[in-house]
Formats: structure tokens, C-alpha cells, sequence
């Protein structure tokens, strides 16, 4: 992708627009909802919870679709949209598991519990750290989007277990909201719109950051792809063989300079080694040769180097508006707690 499709207008507004639309959720939540009558103010860290599980939970099937697509396809833009899902699901679901304790502490008293619900909701945390783990340890990436693509689908044999565990088991965890039966559901008509508007913008925080982060995966295979040219380049300039002709005059001289010559001899001239006119211009052309070849290496390999540089501050800058876009979504939350 060019740096022009990059830095499209859109992406920019739109990411702005749900910044300012997330400040007026965190309005509805503090200012809005109104105050359950049993948790009192703490129930409202659930309109965090909660949608981050659900975004957890797609960008998860992203991960398993987009494995799937790469078995099938063997494009590297499946592998790529695979890994740049599962680093934001592994993301999300670790503030579920940092606002679910702190809930729960409220609610019943104690930071954990072996839960169906929480103990299934941690093994799909740690099977996605693995999955990131086993493409961090694996080189090759042919052989590591395969591993990935397998462990990939594996783990997402999890998510319909934390879903429906609280269905299948007995446990302390509430029932579910989205997607719960008819009648099961604990939201009043005056939480239903803002929690479901929090929703929206937990999916809408996700795609934005998602196509920035694929971005960033293509800039880096990019990147890796430039280092791997440049490495087996100079390694096949490396083992380049001697020209033919450059062999045969280094046999001349090898020849003039270790054998003695006896026709030369014969004829009373000099046969101590010293080289001809003939074969000093054939050593002086070979030289030539050399050189160019050398130049022309050095040529090349300073042109990959800045090629190399210039893709690499194209990363940095990306990953900077990465850091900025989702510091500044916490900025917000953090002064409106405070």
C-alpha cells in the first residue's frame, strides 16, 4: 500500500468523529444511565465490559475466517489480516479480564472466581498469547502463517465455550446481553440505548484500528521483504564465480609467475617470474572488471539501505498514530473516571 493510501482523508475523520463520539458515551454513561439499584455506581464499568468481550470475541472469528481464507487462498493478506485481528483481540480481552475482577469485587466480594464464564474467558486469552508467541518464534513466513492459520482456527474452538458457558454450566456470572433468550435479559429501556450506542463505537474503535494495524503488517512485510532481497543479493554476488576469462589470465600468471617458462628460456629471455606486456594488460583489465563488479555492489547495496531506512520511518510514524489514537481514547476514559 502506497504511503498515499495511508493517510487518507477519511480514516483521519472518521477516527476523529468516533473520538468525540466516545467522549459523549462516556457523557451518557457517568452523567445519563441511570444508577442500578443493587451495584449502585460501580455497574457502570458493564458498558466497558461487556463491549470489550463482544469486540473481543469478533475480532477472534476475524482471526478464525481469516486462517481459514489462508489455508484456502495462501494469500499473504489473509495471514496479515489474521495477525493484525488477533494482537486487537488479545488487546481487548485483556480489559475484560481487568474490568471483570474489579466488578466482581462489588458484586461478590472477591477479585476471581473459577467461573466457567471467567476460567474459559482466560484460556482464550492464553491460547491468542500463544498464537502471537509462535508467529514471534517462527522465521520463515511461509512455514509461520501455516502454524499460525492451524493454531489459529484451534483456538477459536474457545469462543462459542465462552459464550454459551453460562448456558451450558451453572456459575455466579450474569446472563448474557447480547444475544440473551427473551426474557433473560437485566437491561431497563433507559440502559438499552446507551449501552448498545457503547457497542457501536467498541466495533467502530476496532475497524479503525484494525486497518491501521494491517497497515502497519504490510509496511513490515514490506520491510522484511527488502531485508531479504538485500541479504541473498549480496550473497549471491558474494559467491559469484570468477569470470572465465579472468580465470584463464590468472592461469597466465600463475603460470609466468611459478613455472618456469623453458621456450623463454631457450631464447635467453628473462624467466624469473616477471609478466609479460601482454598478460600485465590482461591482469589490469581483470582488475577493471573487479572493481566495476565492487562498485556496482556497493551502488546497490546503499540504495537498499536507504530504501530500507525510508520504509522504516514510514513504520515508526505509523505506529506512532497508532500510540497517539488509542492513548488519546484512554486519556479521555482516565479524566472522566478521575
Amino acid at each position: 500500500m502506497n504511503n498515499k493510501a495511508e493517510t487518507r482523508p477519511w480514516f483521519w475523520a472518521s477516527a476523529v468523529a468516533l473520538f468525540f463520539a466516545m467522549a459523549y458515551d462516556l457523557y451518557l454513561v457517568f452523567r445519563v444511565a441511570p444508577t442500578e439499584v443493587t451495584m449502585g455506581e460501580v455497574y457502570r464499568i458493564f458498558y466497558f465490559h461487556v463491549p470489550s468481550a463482544w469486540v473481543a470475541l469478533v475480532s477472534f472469528f476475524v482471526v478464525f475466517v481469516s486462517s481459514v481464507m489462508y489455508l484456502v487462498k495462501r494469500t499473504r493478506f489473509w495471514d496479515l489480516l489474521a495477525v493484525s485481528s488477533a494482537e486487537l483481540g488479545v488487546v481487548f480481552i485483556a480489559i475484560v479480564l481487568i474490568t471483570g475482577p474489579i466488578w466482581a469485587k462489588s458484586a461478590w466480594g472477591i477479585w476471581w472466581t473459577w467461573d466457567p464464564r471467567l476460567t474459559s474467558t482466560l484460556v482464550l486469552f492464553l491460547l491468542f498469547v500463544g498464537y502471537l508467541m509462535l508467529r514471534s518464534y517462527v522465521p520463515e513466513p511461509t512455514t509461520r502463517a501455516k502454524l499460525s492459520a492451524v493454531v489459529g482456527i484451534v483456538s477459536f474452538v474457545d469462543v462459542p465455550i465462552v459464550y454459551f458457558a453460562i448456558d451450558w454450566w451453572r456459575n455466579q456470572h450474569p446472563s448474557r446481553i447480547i444475544g440473551a433468550p427473551a426474557g433473560k435479559g437485566f437491561l431497563s429501556p433507559e440502559m438499552k440505548p446507551i449501552f448498545w450506542f457503547s457497542v457501536a463505537l467498541f466495533v467502530a474503535f476496532y475497524a479503525i484500528l484494525l486497518v491501521q494495524r494491517f497497515r502497519l503488517a504490510q509496511a513490515g512485510e514490506r520491510l522484511e521483504g527488502l531485508r531479504r532481497k538485500v541479504r541473498s543479493r549480496m550473497s549471491s554476488r558474494g559467491s559469484r564465480p570468477v569470470p572465465t576469462a579472468g580465470l584463464a589470465v590468472l592461469l597466465l600468471m600463475g603460470g609466468s609467475l611459478f613455472v618456469p617458462n623453458r621456450h623463454a628460456m631457450a631464447q635467453g629471455q628473462p624467466s624469473d617470474g616477471q609478466v609479460s606486456p601482454t598478460q600485465q594488460l590482461s591482469n589490469d583489465e581483470l582488475r577493471a572488471q573487479l572493481d566495476k563488479q565492487r562498485d556496482e555492489i556497493e551502488q546497490e547495496k546503499a540504495r537498499l539501505d536507504l530504501k530500507e531506512r525510508d520504509l522504516e520511518r514510514k513504520i515508526e510514524a505509523n505506529d506512532t498514530r497508532l500510540e497517539h489514537l488509542f492513548l488519546g481514547y484512554v486519556a479521555i476514559w482516565v479524566v472522566l473516571f478521575l
